[in-house]
This record gives C-alpha cells, structure tokens and sequence, in this order.
C-alpha cells in the first residue's frame, strides 16, 4: 500500500506517480485509489482530476457525495449516509468486476476502520491499494 498526502502543491507529482502506477505496475490486477478527508478538503476535485489524468486507461470513480446529487445539486441527508455508502462501495465492486484499471474512491473515511472493507477486497483480488489524504491548502486555487 502506498500513501500520499495532498496538497495542491504536490498534487502534479501525486499525480504522476498515480498514473506511472497505472501503467507499470503488471503484478496487480487493477489499482484503486482511497481518497480521503474532511468535507471541502478537495477530494471530488482531485478524483476527478485524476481521472482526467488517466483518460486513457479504463477508470471509474465511487463516491457516496453521488447519492446525494439531484442533477447538478447536492442534497445532503445524514439518515441517507449508510446507503449512499453502500452504493460506494457497490459501484467500486462493480468498476473493478467490470475490468476497470483503476478505480478511485473519493469517500470521508474519516476513521481507518471506515476503509477496510475497501482495503479487504484489495487483498482479496490482487489490488494494488494507494491512499490519499487531502488537506485544503488555502491557496487562490480554491479562493
């Protein structure tokens, strides 16, 4: 497992090392990618810059923030969380079973325990696991 702290002034070189991954690592199956923090911290912005990045390579992204989405508005609803975690979780299975080269789950795990089962079925299949923690840098790229 590898694990990176993000800042957006290591994000490029996060980045890289991410998608050099992708493309070099030939003893796992697939690549999925934690990325975690507390909320506004950056993680949709970098899964999806990400996946971007990885435009060339079969990739998905799981977010439980998904299930709260009606069109281009976000609905949050506490008694809602466990099913939209569910439906993460679900989503990345289906990614990964699909033949995905990576899949990139941007989720709070806030506590490490919220991680395992993600982690556990890395194990299981042969996954390379890379997690990433953002912290909101208060640079004018967020402002």
């Amino acid at each position: 497992m590898l694990e990176y702290d993000a800042t957006s002034e290591n994000n490029d070189f996060i980045f890289d090392s991410i998608v050099t991954k992708l493309y070099n690592d030939t003893t796992a199956q697939s690549v999925v990618v934690l990325v975690r923090g507390l909320p506004g911290s950056g993680k949709s912005h970098f899964a999806r810059e990400l996946l971007q990045r990885c435009e060339a390579m079969e990739c998905c992204i799981a977010e439980a923030d998904s299930y709260f989405m009606q069109g281009s508005e976000y609905h949050f609803d506490s008694r809602f969380l466990p099913d939209a975690h569910k439906q993460s979780f679900e989503k990345f299975k289906r990614c990964l079973l699909n033949g995905s080269r990576a899949a990139i789950v941007s989720n709070t795990f806030t506590q490490s325990w919220e991680m395992y089962d993600y982690i556990n079925h890395c194990y299981q299949n042969n996954y390379s696991l890379i997690v990433v923690n953002t912290s909101l840098s208060h640079s004018d790229e967020y402002l």
